[in-house]
């Protein structure tokens, strides 16, 4: 793109002319310091922009219908399945069964080989135990559908498979007693607990988990959508002999099977595991990459208002960092007509997407989430195939719609691109401005006045915010008890790790929520001072006090996440082993009441007798986050770079 090219050759401009005001013995240590805080920017919005290819990352809820756009928008269809008088969804390469998915994330790279492959990575044994002891418990008839984890259907799927359950035994009784039979016929009368150990150690050692070992497949067959249906399937359903479980699973596909005519910013494709509940670190981290789109599908109606998606959201987009929000966009994935059908749309489609755009808006802007509202698009997987209501078969194919649709999709998708890059290029035509300021002024008296001043309400806002108190132990009970009791279950029998309830990442989304809350309010009381001090402003005082503000927002951004990692990182070392959870553990089935509120009191215990929120609280976070703001308008250090 031409846009990115002018803007890595500015950005390369003003890191030599920063450079040099940062090394000349001649100007103020402030203009030093300005002109470095510069230099710094350029380099940070430089990486951004180095990137010319991103992996595009497909988040959404389970069943919404992600995998299903991957497939029309990325060329992976089976053309001979894609006519009239067969379904559309019997034609998509990466489909397993209906209204579901994969049972993991799916990596899909287009690569310059002579031969597809499928690469998988396993569930850890660890893992694979206990999602088999959950099964075994789920299908049980004395499970208890209230407390009782139970894996997700997917992974149910795969285990009867490997059990190799008879596809008859559709009920949970009929494949109890078929296992019952099958892997304690002679122990039926003994205690249910003994029981279920038994039945679980019978399935393990019966499937040979540590023997499949078999995880790479190629493609040699003529047919190549058929044998990637079949495989892909296969693994995701347990089928294979010598496959484990898949963790991950990567597609490569080379040319000569399929042409994913990807995008030119596209590198790689992935379809991440379907959210249900939990903070899913994972998506979180992704929309942190600098080489990342994340592409956050909703459904139509509703939409804009999935609340783990907004929750994710608000974690990351927060208004201290402008960055992130250009490679993130909100999906809408229309089924049949939804938009045309909109109420108030009047049968027309662009008037729908106008409705549910602002309905969007609306919302984000209600909960607080720093997010590009341009970022907002639209598509059907099936744009221009008109399908039988009852036989669900298709009746006509406009190729030209269906072509356009995604022509569109990938249109808006590049224009976010485009109109990022028309960002940075203004930011950096004003840091250069900036720049020729620093070059020919001079810091005055009056100047450094102020500095002392700001100084003074940075220290003041600093003490204040010693005083401010977060019960994270308050905030902690609150996540445990509003958690299902079956989700809790399961991430004990995890040790806290379990995706849809990580108690590390509920205390790392907390770490942010205490900064936040201690410094938020002095953040915002700050910047009006501030303001307040420099008065109306022009050349190089403008400059000075937009690079205080700035470096306000850079360094809060920094800080929060710095809190939010800190808390992961300790309470994961301080909580994640098998002492911790001992006695959460053991609840399971001892026939007492209150399981939730039992388990969130030992945890909150744990916590506060290992002193992990007293030893992140010594951290000294919010000093160093103030400390800085002073360091940055002392006048009398001078500027050490080893650059």
């Amino acid at each position: 793109m031409i846009q990115r090219q002018s803007v890595l050759t500015l950005c390369d401009q003003l890191l030599i002319e920063s450079k040099l005001i940062c090394d000349s013995v001649e100007k103020h240590y402030i203009i030093q310091k300005v002109a470095n805080h510069i230099w710094d920017r350029v380099t940070e919005i430089k990486e951004i922009c180095s990137v010319d290819k991103y992996d595009i990352f497909f988040n959404g809820k389970v069943e919404i219908g992600k995998s299903t756009a991957i497939c029309t928008l990325f060329n992976l269809v089976d053309k001979d399945g894609f006519m009239e008088n067969k379904k559309p969804s019997d034609a998509l390469l990466l489909k397993t069964a209906p209204g579901r998915t994969t049972v993991c994330e799916t990596v899909i790279t287009q690569v310059e080989g002579t031969i597809s492959k499928v690469t998988v990575e396993p569930v850890s044994a660890d893992e694979f135990s206990v999602m088999v002891r959950e099964y075994v418990k789920a299908i049980s008839p004395k499970r208890n559908a209230e407390t009782d984890s139970a894996p997700s259907v997917e992974v149910s799927r795969a285990i009867k498979n490997m059990i190799q359950i008879p596809s008859e035994f559709t009920s949970n009784e009929d494949k109890f007693e078929y296992i019952l039979e099958k892997f304690a016929s002679n122990s039926k009368t003994i205690d249910q607990n003994d029981l279920l150990n038994l039945l679980t150690s019978g399935i393990l050692k019966y499937i040979n988990y540590e023997s499949r070992t078999q995880t790479e497949y190629f493609n040699e067959e003529n047919d190549f959508s058929q044998w990637m249906k079949k495989i892909f399937d296969d693994i995701n359903d347990g089928r294979l002999e010598n496959c484990p479980l898949p963790n991950k699973i990567y597609i490569d596909l080379c040319r000569k099977d399929v042409e994913m005519n990807l995008p030119s910013f596209v590198n790689r494709v992935i379809d991440t595991r379907g959210i249900d509940v939990g903070e899913r670190k994972d998506i979180q981290d992704a929309m942190k990459k600098k080489d990342s789109i994340s592409l956050m599908h909703d459904r139509i109606g509703g939409f804009g208002g999935e609340v783990t998606l907004l929750n994710i959201l608000e974690q990351v987009l927060i208004k201290e960092n402008n960055d992130l929000k250009n490679r993130v966009y909100l999906v809408g994935l229309e089924r049949d007509c939804q938009l045309t059908e909109e109420s108030e749309a009047e049968g027309e489609k662009s008037r729908g997407e106008k409705i549910k755009r602002q309905q969007a808006i609306d919302t984000i802007n209600r909960v607080g989430i720093n997010f590009n509202t341009n970022n907002i698009v639209f598509y059907n997987s099936f744009h221009g195939i008109e399908t039988s209501s009852s036989s669900k078969k298709i009746i006509k194919i406009d190729s030209t719609q269906y072509i356009q649709e995604k022509k569109k999709f990938f249109g808006l998708i590049e224009n976010g691109l485009k109109n990022m890059y028309s960002e940075y290029l203004k930011e950096l035509m004003d840091l250069l401005e900036k720049i020729h300021l620093l070059e020919k002024d001079s810091i005055t008296d009056e100047i450094l006045v102020k500095l002392n001043q700001c100084k003074d309400v940075v220290s003041e806002k600093r003490g204040a915010t010693k005083s401010r108190i977060y019960d994270l132990l308050a905030d902690l009970e609150k996540e445990i008890l509003g958690t299902n009791p079956s989700i809790v279950r399961a991430s004990v029998n995890r040790l806290g790790n379990y995706y849809n309830f990580n108690l590390y990442e509920t205390i790392q989304k907390l770490g942010g929520e205490e900064f936040k809350s201690k410094c938020f309010e002095m953040k915002t009381e700050m910047v009006g001072y501030i303001k307040g001090i420099f008065g109306t402003t022009d050349g190089i005082e403008d400059v000075i006090l937009q690079s205080i503000l700035s470096l306000i927002d850079s360094e809060y951004y920094n800080y929060y996440e710095k809190s939010r990692s800190l808390y992961y990182e300790n309470s994961k070392a301080e909580l994640c082993n098998e002492q911790t959870w001992k006695k959460p553990l053991q609840y399971w089935g001892d026939g007492e009441k209150n399981y939730r509120f039992r388990v969130a009191m030992d945890l909150l215990r744990e916590t506060k007798d290992k002193r992990v929120h007293e030893s992140l609280s010594n951290v000294m976070i919010f000093d160093s986050f103030y400390d800085g703001l002073i360091k940055f308008m002392d006048f009398k250090q001078p500027v050490l770079d080893e650059r």
